[in-house]
């Protein structure tokens, strides 16, 4: 099993931002190709995380699928041990909050009609921003 898409998952959830993100699909495209992407600034991070999320996102990310770990080994990692079972740790606590707030988005999303649904896949796929929030 390739990890890498669970490193594109792992670091949206992270960071709220696409590792590959770029001003257009092409670019986004070529990103992805070389395994072109950046950890955003400390000041930018919506929650405090350590250096083990970074160096796994790097495993995950790793260009050569050759280097990336196995799915059992990311599994076994020790920051994912950490940060997935310890609930009084400050990184825990932000995700749990943030699971709460995703869980509701999606709730209000699914409730709306079919065509807005669809608009805002669209937006999505397209990346547009609609009513100035950027869609995902």
């Amino acid at each position: 099993c390739d990890v890498f898409s669970a490193g594109c998952v792992v670091y949206h959830l992270l960071f709220h931002t696409h590792a590959f993100d770029g001003s257009d699909a092409f670019e986004c495209m070529k990103r992805i190709q070389h395994a072109e992407w950046d950890v955003p600034p400390l000041h930018e991070w919506p929650m405090p995380l350590d250096q083990g999320a970074i160096v796994l996102i790097s495993q995950l990310l790793e260009y050569s699928a050759d280097k990336r770990p196995e799915a059992a080994t990311v599994l076994g990692n020790a920051w994912i041990q950490g940060y997935t079972t310890d609930a009084s740790r400050p990184a825990v606590k932000a995700f749990e909050h943030q699971k709460v707030v995703l869980t509701r988005q999606l709730r209000r999303f699914v409730a709306l009609p079919r065509i807005v649904r669809l608009a805002y896949e669209m937006a999505a796929f397209m990346n547009i921003r609609i009513g100035g929030d950027k869609a995902y």
